[in-house]
């Protein structure tokens, strides 16, 4: 049964109804930028079968396929940390900023995704200065692993979701952005609800021709206003959905056991016994609590 659910009178519930008036005005989003947590690039590099080359510490992380007479396919891995974003916040806009240092193949442009991550992986003392990249460092991932020594991918070259989150083209020019799109406000939704599944995104571009690499600054680069940069705009949750008590998020459905919950917390009206009635959040359960969740409530959010 949802922990939400609880017995509630039908005399308080038909005296609930009665507040029932007008829908609230939507909150004005708030905006949150933030810098990488970790960054870093794997390497698929002929000439070290063993793969276990890495770039964790480098000023550039690399994407692509090179032209040169190594051949070597990169791929770079990225992660913020969202967890200054309330649960129960609705996302609607995410932007990922990074700078281009270096495009192969004469600049023509190639297409470079975004992939959610599903493993954990590390950031290492590696460095690469040419894109062929370093020997991996304790606790680097690597094309075979997401944390040298010994703790492998699932699949060799990282484990992420198929379908992109998002994709820009990449030529020649500097400021390379990803704009919203619904892939990446799911994937940031979901880290802010659950931080546990927060492995951040590779980068992934064509792999299949020569001269595809790109070469990008990193959280390391020397030019701090050149480092990735990712914009979150993002605004409270529907003040009628309420927190389960076994995640202490909303679970993204406004329903009965919302209801049930709130008249239930009202009641008591003890806020170190049970805060879910104090949905305006100013420390105190009233009547100004009472009409604001039966006004979000009624309008379904």
């Amino acid at each position: 049964m949802n922990t939400k659910m609880r017995t509630v009178s039908s005399a308080m519930f038909t005296t609930a109804v009665v507040f029932v008036g007008a829908v609230t005005a939507p909150a004005i989003g708030q905006t949150l930028v933030l810098a990488p947590v970790a960054d870093t690039t794997i390497f698929q590099n002929n000439a070290d079968p063993a793969g276990l080359l890495s770039s964790g510490s480098g000023e550039a992380l690399f994407t692509g396929h090179t032209s040169g007479q190594v051949d070597v396919l990169q791929r770079a891995l990225v992660r913020f940390n969202t967890s200054a974003i309330p649960c129960g916040s609705v996302i609607t806009g995410v932007e990922l900023t990074m700078t281009l240092l270096r495009a192969g193949g004469g600049g023509s442009p190639v297409p470079v995704e975004l992939h959610r991550l599903q493993s954990a992986w590390g950031e290492g003392a590696s460095v690469s200065f040419s894109g062929s990249g370093g020997a991996s460092a304790a606790g680097d991932a690597n094309w075979l692993q997401s944390f040298h020594p010994g703790t492998n991918w699932d699949t060799a070259g990282g484990d992420f979701v198929a379908a992109a989150s998002a994709m820009v083209n990449v030529g020649l020019g500097s400021s390379v952005v990803w704009a919203t799109t619904p892939g990446l406000i799911a994937d940031v939704s979901a880290w802010v609800s659950d931080p546990s599944l927060n492995h951040g995104w590779l980068l992934l571009s064509e792999e299949a021709a020569f001269g595809t690499a790109r070469k990008l600054a990193s959280r390391e680069y020397f030019n701090a206003a050149s480092r990735p940069s990712l914009r979150i705009i993002y605004g409270p949750g529907c003040l009628a959905d309420l927190p389960l008590a076994e995640s202490g998020c909303p679970d993204g459905v406004v329903d009965g056991s919302d209801f049930i919950t709130f008249i239930n917390s009202f009641s008591t009206g003890d806020l170190l016994l049970d805060s879910a009635a104090d949905v305006n959040h100013d420390g105190v359960i009233d009547g100004g609590d009472f009409i604001e969740f039966i006004n979000a409530f009624s309008a379904g959010c």
